[in-house]
């Protein structure tokens, strides 16, 4: 382990993080109370671009003292996921943002739908465009996933930016789940939908789990039905 107070020495690496000032703020506070970087060295290859530690750098850069470092000459890019994995210190974001950079198969599509629409969150994203509708997230934090259903993924966030304008909850990630669902059913008619929807919008009221929003929406749908009835898992 080496220490400098030159940080100069160091660069980055296009698909790191952005350096998060708030996170600084937090490091130098616990530095000032107890320096222990020394404990927690940066980790950086052999041409010294950060793999691990930007933020602790930035703390030590912004008050003046020294940072410690290891430098390891078989470490590459991937390294950056792997140990963020492992210390779990990454969001589910930090990892699409990477993998967008580092151009792993099918992320620029998943960050184009989230760029589009900002009110889904990860998770639900991945949901949407897979076509078995699962939540990757190891999928995602190792680099692969799924986007063969973002056709359906468009859709449901065409009706969900609607859905919106009526009830105030429609970016809960169980009414996403429900509704995307919905969308795969056979014999679903999304006109129709709304039209229940517009003529009962009372009926649509906060659930507290995924059990009572599909209900709600399945009595909505059904409402009046007697045949051609929907039901879902």
């Amino acid at each position: 382990m080496k220490k400098t107070n030159d940080y100069s020495l160091f660069g980055m690496i296009g698909s790191n993080r952005e350096v998060d000032q708030k996170h600084v703020n937090k490091l130098k506070a616990a530095i000032k109370k107890n320096n222990l970087l020394a404990l927690n060295p940066i980790v950086v290859d052999k041409y010294k671009r950060i793999i691990d530690g930007q933020h602790r750098l930035e703390a030590a850069k912004q008050l003046g003292i020294e940072v410690y470092y290891i430098q390891g000459n078989d470490l590459k890019k991937q390294d950056i996921a792997d140990l963020n994995s492992v210390k779990k210190n990454w969001s589910m974001m930090d990892y699409v943002n990477y993998y967008t950079v580092e151009k792993a198969p099918g992320f620029n599509v998943l960050s184009k739908f989230l760029n589009d629409h900002p009110e889904i969150n990860v998770s639900s994203a991945v949901k949407m465009i897979s076509m078995d509708g699962h939540s990757n997230s190891k999928g995602v934090r190792d680099g692969k996933i799924d986007v063969r259903n973002i056709e359906h993924a468009y859709r449901v966030a065409r009706f969900l930016k609607w859905l919106r304008n009526y009830y105030d909850y429609a970016y809960n990630s169980s009414v996403m789940d429900i509704i995307s669902t919905l969308f795969e059913k056979e014999g679903f008619d999304e006109e129709y939908f709304k039209s229940k929807i517009l003529d009962q919008p009372r009926s649509l009221t906060k659930c507290i789990n995924r059990h009572q929003y599909k209900e709600m929406f399945l009595e909505v749908y059904n409402y009046k039905l007697s045949k051609n009835r929907l039901d879902i898992k």
